[in-house]
């Protein structure tokens, strides 16, 4: 019965569509009564997220697609604070003088899986590598893709290439 409905949606209309917990703007591309890779029944539509590449574009069920309004577009604002507020890390609290009961005690070990406490790491890739590992990750990630191990060259071979090279710019003679 719910199969021979007319969409509530039709192509290259502008929509709002959930992806994980937030709401994106999206376009229709296409639709369809069946989902055209697993054969799932109910109306899904191709949707192509607005200022993602081409290769997010992803068939969705009708129930993740809004329409694009007002009180959506509000409700997208809403859970967009919302994730902000959860994605701030903690303030940071004062360290109080130890009484004289608790300096005997022994002092917690920080828990390595707070990531307040993690340091953030931040350095200079170049471009041509970062595009190669956004393409691996979204080959693993999306398209479920793996690379055969292992593989030549492995992580020894770079790191001796890297050597020689930088060894035969400073003039240096060393044996590997």
């Amino acid at each position: 019965m719910a199969q021979n409905r007319e969409h509530l949606f039709k192509e290259n209309e502008r929509i709002l569509c959930y992806h994980g917990p937030m709401i994106y703007e999206a376009k229709i591309l296409q639709y369809d009564k069946h989902h055209p890779k697993t054969g799932l029944a109910g109306p899904h539509y191709l949707i192509h997220y607005k200022g993602w590449k081409n290769t997010w574009d992803e068939w969705v069920e009708e129930t993740r697609v809004l329409k694009f309004n007002e009180a959506n577009l509000n409700k997208q604002k809403l859970i967009e604070e919302t994730m902000n507020k959860k994605n701030k890390p903690a303030v940071k609290k004062t360290v109080q003088e130890t009484s004289s009961v608790e300096k005997g005690k022994k002092r917690r070990r920080d828990r390595s899986d707070d990531p307040v406490k993690k340091p953030k790491i931040i350095f200079n890739m170049p471009e041509p590598l970062r595009a190669l590992l956004v393409q691996d990750w979204e080959n693993i990630n999306k398209s479920q893709l793996s690379v055969p191990l292992p593989r030549k060259p492995n992580v020894a071979d770079i790191i001796d290439s890297y050597r020689r090279l930088r060894y035969e710019k400073s003039g240096y003679q060393e044996s590997f």
